[in-house]
């Protein structure tokens, strides 16, 4: 059996019991794996281990022909629970798993730099999320009491934060697929590794940030069409 560590971007139920995992490798090589009878039986994966976000250490056969691997064990290195309990902080991670999924799929090379910044943006994600602590909701009621307030809230704050987060990855991802417009070549939001920025922009950068929103978006558009 081959072993890998790999995180796992979209689960799909097949025929009546299987499950088809899409993962990308710690290698930064895309690998499908079919979990028989994995929908319906917990005697070989436990409840809740094959689940989106999830970065396991897997052991598997490989596929004879095609590319569809055979799961045969799976263990949880990382659940990022608390992405789990916050809705804005799930969906963003779920967006960052969509987005690897359709890059990893228009691309044939492997790239662990994908993988490098797929992890560590999930964990300064599951970082914010703790710092936001209080489920959507609450933290919606009390961004609403404060603003009327005429207050600044640490919802609001992380909010803002998840918004850069997002601008960040999609920066660095097109840069890593060499198709970054070139005016952001130098900018700051590529001068380090995405866990090493500040949580929110600089004054400097604030005052650009519309701009390579527009920029970002645009290249998104031509490089990955009818992404959403």
């Amino acid at each position: 059996m081959l072993q890998k560590k790999v995180i796992i971007l979209k689960k799909i139920k097949y025929a009546e019991a299987n499950l088809i995992l899409h993962t990308l490798s710690s290698e930064g090589e895309r690998l499908n794996f079919i979990a028989r009878s994995a929908a319906k039986s917990f005697k070989r994966f436990s409840a809740g281990v094959l689940e989106p976000l999830h970065y396991l250490k897997v052991s598997y056969t490989e596929a004879r022909s095609g590319d569809l691997h055979l799961l045969k064990e799976a263990q949880v290195i990382e659940d990022f629970y608390n992405l789990r309990t916050n809705y804005e902080c799930l969906n963003l991670a779920l967006y960052f798993l969509s987005f690897v999924s359709r890059l990893t799929h228009e691309s044939l090379d492997d790239n662990e730099e994908l993988f490098n910044l797929l992890g560590n943006t999930l964990q300064v994600l599951k970082k914010l999320s703790k710092e936001k602590g209080a489920p959507c909701a609450d933290a919606s009621a009390d961004a609403s009491a404060s603003a009327s307030a005429g207050t600044n809230t640490n919802a609001g704050a992380s909010a803002e934060a998840l918004s850069q987060l997002k601008l960040r990855f999609e920066i660095k991802a097109l840069h890593q697929q060499g198709v970054c417009p070139a005016d952001l070549f130098h900018s700051n939001l590529l001068a380090k590794p995405i866990g090493e920025h500040p949580i929110v922009f600089s004054t400097e950068e604030l005052s650009k940030v519309e701009a390579i929103k527009l920029k970002v978006y645009h290249a998104l558009k031509e490089y990955l069409p009818n992404f959403e």
